[in-house]
């Protein structure tokens, strides 16, 4: 009985976080297992290429980079069709994975980054018109942007992630095939800068908002915010 009553309140005590989980969350653990062997494999690449490895070593980690890629679609695909958005964000950009026997279908491609991104998904807002920018040319960025860094806080748990926009608040990396992973944090820092870049200066109230956003990528890194910054403080005295 004793042991009834325990097993009870652990389920008790586990339900709020079985309640939080979004669908397809599941699915997408078991993806990011073979997707975290599959980047692993292609850092190992680029790391081989700087030291002129031979070509069957750099052969052996590029055959592991696109079959651990390869063997996530499946579970990428179950939580995408559920709705989970990074589901959908992370299976757009493993159909960019580059392989010998099948295409980049652009279309499919983009439309999962639409569907992310309309679930106010930060990662997808920001990588989306990098990809997809004729797709994506009636969407208004900066309302886009402003409303998925508002929503970043609820898809905590999904970050890292790769992103292969260019940066504005850090040094992009030389030529590589492996693609960068940021925190939430630093995806947080590259949506404030961008939003305040697209913060017209119509008055001082426009002013000020900008002046907020610039800080709120300081405030998360961006080292190419301060200078905006100043520039705009000295204006406004």
């Amino acid at each position: 009985m004793r042991l009834n009553l325990i097993l009870m309140a652990c389920l008790i005590s586990l339900s709020p976080l079985g309640a939080s989980a979004a669908p397809g969350d599941s699915d997408l653990r078991e993806a990011r297992e073979l997707l975290a062997l599959s980047q692993s494999s292609i850092q190992d690449y680029d790391l081989l290429a700087s030291k002129h490895a031979a070509d069957s070593a750099l052969q052996s980690q590029f055959v592991n980079y696109v079959t651990f890629a390869e063997a996530a679609l499946p579970a990428l695909r179950r939580a995408s069709e559920r709705g989970n958005a990074a589901g959908q964000y992370l299976l757009a950009l493993t159909l960019r994975v580059p392989r010998v026997t099948e295409t980049v279908d652009q279309g499919q491609v983009c439309d999962l980054l639409i569907r992310s991104a309309k679930q106010s998904f930060l990662p997808a807002v920001l990588v989306g018109p990098t990809i997809c920018n004729e797709q994506l040319s009636q969407l208004n960025i900066r309302e886009a942007l402003t409303q998925a860094v508002g929503n970043a806080s609820r898809d905590a748990e999904y970050y890292p992630l790769p992103s292969p926009a260019y940066r504005l608040c850090s040094t992009n990396r030389a030529v590589a095939l492996a693609i960068p992973e940021l925190s939430q944090e630093e995806f947080e820092a590259e949506a404030y800068f961008n939003i305040a870049r697209l913060t017209k200066e119509v008055d001082r109230a426009a002013q000020d908002r900008k002046l907020a956003y610039l800080q709120d990528a300081v405030n998360r890194g961006c080292g190419a915010a301060g200078s905006a910054v100043k520039a705009l403080e000295s204006r406004l005295l």
